[in-house]
């Protein structure tokens, strides 16, 4: 794999916003009525677009439909995308790692680690990681075991120099909670709703603080 700049995507107006450097981990934050899973996978397909991989931690939403949502927000099903579900309640196959509970994080760190591996024979540009969600798993543990593995995870993509994303709902979770999860990632996209649509700001890249609308 090369080590590329990565595009966000169509959604993303502002050029010095929508091309992020190797390496960035990006947390996308909002209340409900902003469907941030859309945003995430919409920068995960933008890159299959360009020959990434795309390798997606899903901890609320079972492979299959996690599928036709990414397929709806522009990605394509094929040997590119990976998938980790860590529902409890997923099946092994070719390119789906199940994991019996969401919070075996050791198992789904080791399920991470060999998915990474499946894209050293292959022919990518890149490789995005989306974690999905922050939110579901601090349903299900304290936020300290969360975020220590959220850093492993964006260490890692660090490191390999890919993209990493992940969500976390604002309704749910307290500034401090939301501002400590977001220490283990570059970047804090913020969302909120508009009677125009969704607007978004990001600070931790060199952005900007300025409300800007996101064309979904």
């Amino acid at each position: 794999m090369s080590d590329p700049a990565y595009d966000l995507g169509p959604s993303v107006p502002t050029d010095g916003v929508r091309h992020v450097p190797a390496g960035t981990s990006l947390l996308i934050s909002g209340p409900p009525d902003v469907d941030k899973r859309e945003v995430a996978l919409e920068f995960l397909a933008a890159g299959q677009r360009r020959a990434d991989g795309v390798i997606v931690v899903s901890v609320d939403l079972g492979a299959r439909p996690l599928v036709a949502a990414y397929e709806s927000a522009g990605g394509t099903d094929d040997e590119r995308l990976r998938i980790i579900d860590a529902t409890g309640f997923g099946t092994d196959d070719d390119r789906v790692a199940a994991v019996d509970s969401p919070t075996d994080l050791a198992s789904i760190g080791s399920a991470f680690g060999r998915q990474i591996e499946q894209y050293v024979t292959m022919s990518t540009d890149g490789l995005r990681v989306g974690h999905l969600s922050a939110t579901a798993m601090l349903e299900r543990m304290d936020r300290g075991a969360v975020y220590k593995f959220l850093r492993t995870i964006m260490d890692r993509v660090d490191r390999g120099g890919y993209l990493g994303v992940s969500t976390i709902d604002t309704a749910t979770c307290n500034e401090q909670t939301v501002a400590m999860l977001a220490d283990a990632f570059d970047a804090l996209v913020e969302l909120r709703p508009t009677r125009e649509g969704p607007e978004f700001r990001v600070s931790g890249l060199d952005a900007g603080l300025s409300w800007t609308s996101l064309t979904m």
